[in-house]
C-alpha cells in the first residue's frame, strides 16, 4: 500500500510542475497532498519504524534495503553482531541500521547512535522509544577529530512537494544547490575516543561510518582507540565530492586505516567471504576506482583489525 502512495505521490508531483490551468485553480492537484502524511508507523524484520515515506532514506528503510550497498551492509550487520556486542553508528540519521543492530546485540550489549541533525534525532529516539529499546545510547552531536566544538553543517530541505533526503546532510555544501533552501545547522561534537572512555568500553565489534565528507576527522579522533585495539571492524562509506570540497585527500583516510589493520572493498564477494584476499585495497586499485567515470563519487570500506 505504501509503495502505492508513493508511485501516486510521483504522479501528483509531475501534475503539479506540469499544470497548465491557473495556481488560485479550485482543483489544483497541490491539494491532493493532503491524502499523504508525512509520518507513518511501519514494521520491517520485526521491528517499528515511524517513517516520512518521501524521504528516500526512510523510504528504502520500508523497502528492507533491497538494493545497493545499504543491501549488503544490512546483511553483514546481521551476520556479524551477536550477543552482547557493542557497536557504534556515526550517522544513525533516524535508526535504520540502529535499531537492527539493537535487537541483535540483546539487552547485553549496546548501541551508540550518533546523530546531530535535531530533526532526525528526535525521530530516531521516537524509534528507539516505538521498540522499547533499552540498549541504544542515543547522541545527538557530530562525532569529528575533537570533542566540545560548535561546527556548521548544511541540512538538505524537506520539500513540501518533492522527497528528499535528509540523510545527506554534511560539514561540506557541495551538494547544496540551494543555501536559502537550506539552512545551516550549528552541531556540538564528540570523538570515538571521548565516547570509549566516558563508558568504559573495552571492545566494540563495528562502527559504522557514514558521515559525508567527516570520515578522516572520525578516524583521527578515535587514535587512542585503534592503538587500543579496541575496533574490531569499520564499516566506512568514502565521499569523493564532499572531501574534495573540503580539501581532503581520499588516500589519507586508506593510510591511516592501514597503520592498523588491513582495508577490503565491501562488495558482494566479500560478504561472501570467499574472495576476501581479492578485495584488498590499495592506493592504485582506489585511484583507479574513481577514475573509472562509471562509478560513482562514493565508495563502501571494510577495515579489520590486524590482530582480530
Amino acid at each position: 500500500m505504501l509503495k502505492f502512495k508513493y508511485l501516486l505521490y510521483a504522479m501528483i508531483s509531475w501534475l503539479i510542475n506540469h499544470w497548465l490551468f491557473s495556481r488560485n485553480s479550485k482543483f489544483h492537484p497541490i491539494k491532493l497532498l493532503r491524502l499523504f502524511p508525512r509520518s507513518v508507523i511501519t514494521q520491517v524484520n520485526g521491528i517499528f519504524y515511524n517513517i516520512d515515506p518521501l524521504d528516500q532514506v526512510e523510504f528504502n528503510t520500508f523497502r528492507g534495503f533491497s538494493i545497493g550497498p545499504e543491501s549488503i551492509f544490512s546483511k553483514y550487520l546481521a551476520s556479524t553482531l551477536t550477543k552482547n556486542d557493542v557497536f557504534f553508528d556515526l550517522g544513525a540519521h533516524t535508526g535504520r541500521h540502529t535499531l537492527p543492530a539493537a535487537k541483535y546485540v540483546g539487552p547485553t550489549g549496546r548501541v551508540f547512535a550518533f546523530e546531530p541533525i535535531h530533526t532526525s534525532f528526535a525521530k530516531l529516539h521516537s524509534n528507539i522509544a516505538l521498540n522499547s529499546f533499552n540498549n541504544v545510547v542515543a547522541i545527538n552531536k557530530a562525532v569529528l577529530d575533537k570533542p566540545n566544538k560548535l561546527i556548521e553543517i548544511f541540512i538538505h530541505p524537506i520539500m513540501p512537494i518533492e522527497s528528499t533526503n535528509t540523510g545527506e546532510s554534511s560539514i561540506s555544501s557541495i551538494k547544496i544547490i540551494d543555501q536559502k533552501l537550506s539552512p545551516k545547522l550549528l552541531a556540538n561534537t564528540t570523538t570515538i575516543d571521548e565516547i570509549v572512555t566516558q563508558h568504559q568500553i573495552h571492545q566494540i565489534k563495528l562502527i559504522k561510518i557514514d558521515v559525508q565528507g567527516g570520515e578522516l576527522q572520525v578516524l583521527n579522533g578515535s587514535l587512542n582507540t585503534l592503538k587500543n585495539k579496541i575496533i574490531q571492524n569499520i564499516y566506512i562509506e568514502i565521499h569523493l565530492l564532499e572531501l574534495q570540497d573540503l580539501g581532503i585527500n581520499y588516500l589519507d583516510i586508506f593510510k591511516l586505516l592501514n597503520e592498523y589493520g588491513t582495508t577490503y572493498f565491501f562488495n558482494t564477494s566479500f560478504v561472501n567471504k570467499n574472495q576476501k584476499e581479492l578485495n584488498i585495497v590499495t592506493p592504485s586499485t582506489l585511484n583507479e576506482y574513481f577514475s573509472d567515470k562509471r562509478n560513482g563519487p562514493e565508495i563502501q570500506l571494510l577495515w579489520e583489525n590486524s590482530t582480530k
